[in-house]
Order: C-alpha cells, then structure tokens, then sequence
C-alpha cells in the first residue's frame, strides 16, 4: 500500500509514527509532504534523523511526483495547503482531519469560534476530501466537551490528542472502501474564513462580559498577541482573566 502523507506538527508526527507501524506501510512507501516551520521542527527533526525524504510546501505544485509515485491513498493531518482535485484523481481515496463537528465550522480557527460564540462542546471530524473546502463525506466523528477553563490553545491540543487516538480506526474505514456520510448543506453549515476573529479587537461597550470573556478565551494562544478591547480610555491587550475582570462595568452588560 503506497501512501501520500501531507502532514504537519504534533499530529502530523505522531500520526505518521502510527501509519509507519502498522506493518503493511513501510516508511519508503510514503510519500511525505510538509511544511518549514517553528511549530512544525520535531516532525523535522524526526524525518531527518531517520532519513525520510519529504517535500516541503505546498503538494500542488508536485503532481508529476505524485503521479509517479502511483499512490493508493492521500491522507492530510493538519496540513496547510487545500489539495487540489488534481492531485485528489490520482488516488483511491483521500482523508483529512477536520477540528469541529462538521458541516458545523467549516474553514479556519474553528477551535476558537466555537469557545468566542458560547458552544458546549466542538469535536473531530476524519472527512474525505473533494474539491470544496471541509465538505467531503464524513467517516468518523467524535463530540469533544468545551470546558469552562478551555482557550483555543488548550483545546487545539486536546482535540489533537483525539485526532491521534482516533487516526487508526478513521483510516481503516478509508482502506475498506467505506464511501462515509454525506455532508448537509443548510444552515448548520457554517464556515469561517482564515482571518483572526474580528481582527483581533473588540469594542466592551457592544457586547455582554460573558462575551468578553469567551473573545479572551477564543483568543489565547501563545505565543500570539492576546485579545484585545477597546475601553473608554483606548485599546487594551488583556493578559488573562483577572484583568479583564477590571473592566468588567465598561461592558454592556454583566
């Protein structure tokens, strides 16, 4: 079985080290696309030190490779670069790993929008990939709980950990031919586009603290700039909680 593994960080790895264990794919039958970056270095690390060959950038631009390669399956683990149908018509059958509970959040920061609008829980979605954007029909779901401590930092890694635990059991209905659930389209099918959410400031005045409170919560992720409020004396970045609770009579309401 020959492999296209386009993947990327802690997901990335720890879902290769898996789909190289198996016993039926070895490592010279994958072929690996990823990216350079900062939060992407132990995956790196790791195909360097065993030496893996891998591309970097976007698989697009590499259809001859990949048609050369003669893959059976394409599967992206939290990959960068939407796959074009292109390259999705030369294998079997393809998997992505989705963040939410689709065809809910749909798109980009799906974790935080689901904290910033007040949802009770968000979950994973392992979904095969067609030409539209997270609209592939669904083969494995699983409801994540969204705490009240939760931020979009800790969630993104609690909803990694399920994405690991869940990969095996997602790509063997893959490799059996499972043709999955098809997506609806009504308006339960929000999408979200890869802007940070309101452009990373909001005004106090218009909006209720709880509110307040999800926005910070929606936005915390470091090493990225919190969020930030306008309050009647000017835009303020908010370190945590305690703080923002200082201003908590400049919101519209309690």
């Amino acid at each position: 079985m020959r492999i296209v593994f386009c993947g990327f960080g802690r997901a990335g790895f720890e879902c290769y080290n898996q789909l190289v264990s198996r016993g039926d794919v070895t490592p010279a039958e994958v072929l690996v696309f990823t990216h350079s970056a900062k939060d992407n270095v132990v995956f790196l690390n790791y195909l360097d030190a065993v030496g893996v060959e891998y591309h970097l950038g976007s698989i697009n631009k590499h259809a001859d490779r990949v048609a050369a390669f003669k893959p059976d399956f394409l599967l992206s683990v939290y990959y960068r670069n939407i796959i074009r149908n292109e390259i999705l018509e030369l294998v079997q059958g393809s998997l992505n790993c989705h963040p939410s509970l689709l065809p809910d959040y749909r798109g980009c920061f799906s974790g935080a929008w689901a904290i910033i609008n007040g949802e009770p829980k968000t979950g994973i979605t392992f979904h095969k990939i067609d030409p539209g954007i997270d609209t592939g029909n669904i083969l494995f779901q699983k409801d994540v709980e969204i705490r009240d401590t939760d931020t979009a930092f800790s969630l993104y890694h609690k909803l990694v950990s399920h994405f690991i635990k869940h990969f095996e059991s997602a790509l063997e209905l893959l490799i059996s031919g499972d043709p999955g659930q098809a997506q609806s389209n009504d308006e339960t099918a929000r999408y979200y586009s890869r802007a940070v959410p309101f452009d990373g400031v909001r005004v106090a005045k218009d909006m209720t603290f709880v509110e307040g409170q999800n926005y910070f919560k929606g936005m915390y992720f470091p090493p990225f700039a919190n969020a930030k409020f306008v309050f009647d004396e000017g835009e303020v970045e908010i370190g945590n909680l305690e703080e923002l609770e200082t201003y908590r009579d400049q919101f519209l309401s309690a």
